[in-house]
């Protein structure tokens, strides 16, 4: 009952080493896929459905800070608090790839995620001392390099 507990929240986690082959991959990597194929990114609805992503390695310190953290029973959301549009992410990942394929609109299937998920990180910053730190578009070359030398290293 006495021992300091910290609950992390993740919210949409990416950077390297994430999985680029189930069928359960995250929407970066479904894109950059589809930017490989020359194939227009797919988004639902009008691409103004928002989602909150954090960097592996501000993941990976939230974890770090939270070990250490004398607080008890504390739940805090590890996320970075910035809301970003999925037709941002496609134009960054377009962008930063230096791909032409474009973008391709479709009706929002019956049963889709809540247009809005993102993460208010006050709680972390307050209890554990943690804040996201690698922006987005920092955070997307990074995960855009390290995919290719894993698919070139894995002979793709």
């Amino acid at each position: 009952r006495d021992l300091p507990t910290t609950t992390l929240r993740y919210f949409n986690v990416y950077g390297p080493r994430m999985d680029v082959r189930s069928q359960y991959v995250e929407v970066m990597i479904r894109w950059l896929n589809l930017i490989d194929e020359d194939k227009p990114l797919t988004l639902f609805g009008d691409g103004s459905a928002s989602v909150d992503f954090v960097y592996v390695t501000d993941v990976v310190r939230a974890n770090l800070l939270a070990a250490e953290a004398k607080t008890k029973d504390a739940i805090v959301n590890v996320c970075s608090g910035v809301e970003t549009r999925m037709r941002d992410l496609a134009e960054l990942l377009l962008a930063q790839t230096g791909s032409r394929v474009g973008i391709e609109y479709k009706p929002q299937p019956a049963g889709a995620l809540p247009a809005r998920r993102y993460g208010d990180p006050r709680r972390a910053e307050e209890l554990i001392g943690f804040r996201a730190e690698t922006k987005l578009a920092d955070g997307v070359r990074r995960l855009i390099e390290w995919r290719r030398t894993a698919l070139a290293t894995a002979g793709r």
